[in-house]
């Protein structure tokens, strides 16, 4: 039998809100809304159109935003992001990730009660040294750390590089970056961001940056997010041999996460600075990788970073580019 088509026309006209979960019946029909429970072979399901109860052998696809608390027919709890497919339950936490359950070996659901305060940190360290005819050393160091709130979030992260060959400097620089993030919404949020810079073969002693601005959170869960802001800074450049140089800037950036169904993370971030006194100052950092997860919070990194100046230090290139495999420890909500 079909489910109430009132409720179908009330999801497809109605204004859009924050779900938690998205469910598929076996009768093509689709739901969104919040799980509040799953007990005696239904699950509870409240949103816009009020309160349903889903028989649990009928859903064909769910997809949970948020973790939830499932209890298997053996007494275990086990409390995950829940993706049902094609008969068989998935989880998208770390350590979970591998399990795969059949439907019938859950028989209650609940919501898990999240703390206000989710932390996520990283750091990743990529070492290389050869002996012999050419002696060579090359040190990578970059880290993240991320605190969330109910309405706030903080964001600090930099990075460390280090090459010397036949004992010689060949690349020496390092950033360093902080962000706090105000939500006016659910998805819409006011941006303040500071970042500094060194780079002793681009003659750059220190690059200043602060800005303000708007940013968009598409999403924000476990192992998947995507955000967008744009806002004006600052920027200000001294530089060892060259004229110092500063001057207000437009500012774009996007960050973007999302865990595989095959497990490794594949990640992007980008910021771009483009002056606006003279158009054609433009600074551009980006960073794009695939992470896998090698034990429970031991992680392997293959990134690729691209920055890009359009009006360097003279003598020196406009464009860097970054190869980096890294072993980093991962602490993730």
């Amino acid at each position: 039998m079909k489910f109430p088509f009132a409720v179908g026309l009330s999801l497809a006209l109605g204004p859009a809100v924050a779900t938690a979960a998205t469910v598929l019946m076996d009768t093509g029909e689709r739901f969104q809304g919040q799980i509040t429970g799953m007990s005696s072979g239904s699950v509870q399901l409240q949103g816009e159109f009020g309160r349903l109860s889903l028989p649990w052998s009928r859903i064909v696809e769910l997809e949970a935003d948020e973790p939830l608390q499932a209890t298997l027919s053996s007494g275990a709890r086990l409390n995950g992001t829940i993706r049902l497919r094609q008969g068989s339950i998935g989880f998208l936490e770390p350590g979970l990730n591998q399990l795969t359950l059949p439907v019938e070996a859950i028989v209650a659901l609940a919501p898990v009660d999240t703390p206000d305060l989710r932390l996520e940190a990283r750091l990743n360290v990529g070492l290389a040294a050869t002996n012999g005819n050419t002696d060579t050393e090359s040190y990578h160091v970059n880290g993240e750390f991320i605190a969330r709130g109910s309405r706030n979030r903080f964001r600090l992260g930099g990075q460390y590089k280090y090459t010397s060959e036949e004992s010689r400097r060949t690349e020496n620089n390092a950033s360093a970056a902080l962000s706090y993030d105000h939500f006016l919404s659910d998805n819409w949020y006011l941006n303040t961001n500071f970042g500094l810079a060194r780079d002793e073969f681009k003659d750059l002693a220190l690059r200043t940056t602060a800005g303000i601005g708007m940013g968009y959170q598409f999403w924000d869960r476990p192992g998947s997010r995507l955000a967008t802001e744009l806002g004006v800074s600052y920027i200000h450049e001294d530089f060892d041999e060259a004229e110092d140089r500063g001057q207000p800037a437009a500012r774009y950036a996007l960050d973007f996460l999302r865990r595989l169904t095959a497990g490794p993370t594949l990640f992007h971030r980008h910021e771009v600075l483009a002056g606006l006194e003279h158009g054609k100052d433009i600074l551009l950092h980006a960073e794009t990788g695939l992470r896998l997860t090698l034990l429970e919070n031991v992680t392997g990194t293959v990134q690729i970073n691209y920055d890009y100046d359009w009006k360097p230090a003279p003598g020196t290139e406009r464009a860097d580019t970054t190869y980096l495999i890294t072993i980093g420890y991962s602490f993730l909500p």
